[in-house]
């Protein structure tokens, strides 16, 4: 089964005649969502401060929410592969998947470059 998204985020805007189709290439709507929220925002700040994977304990105990608040937030970064998860016996560890993180993110820069050049 896909994955449902908002009608938001699958119709485009009115007025729009559907762009110059230059903007291929720029992450999947979900990936921004996974990126706006206060708390995995927080979240990535600590795992990339850390430079190494770290336990989902570990990261929950930096927060005033429950472990399995936490727990969510981290699988959402995770679905949208901005982290990576492994596990060891039981508990996951949790760090960033630098490589994809950057790629998706310079991207969506490119492609903003080459849709909307700056002026000047």
């Amino acid at each position: 089964m896909g994955v449902q998204l908002d009608k938001q985020e699958t119709q485009e805007p009115e007025g729009t005649t559907g762009g110059c189709g230059c903007m291929t290439g720029m992450p999947d709507a979900r990936f921004f969502k996974a990126l706006c929220e206060p708390t995995r925002l927080r979240i990535l700040a600590v795992l990339l401060e850390a430079g190494a994977p770290r336990a989902v304990s570990d990261i929950a105990q930096g927060f005033d929410v429950d472990v399995s608040v936490v727990s969510r937030h981290l699988a959402m970064l995770r679905d949208q592969r901005i982290l990576t998860a492994t596990r060891q016996g039981r508990e996951i560890y949790y760090s960033v998947d630098h490589a994809h993180l950057v790629a998706a993110l310079r991207d969506f820069a490119a492609a903003i470059e080459v849709c909307c050049p700056p002026s000047g």
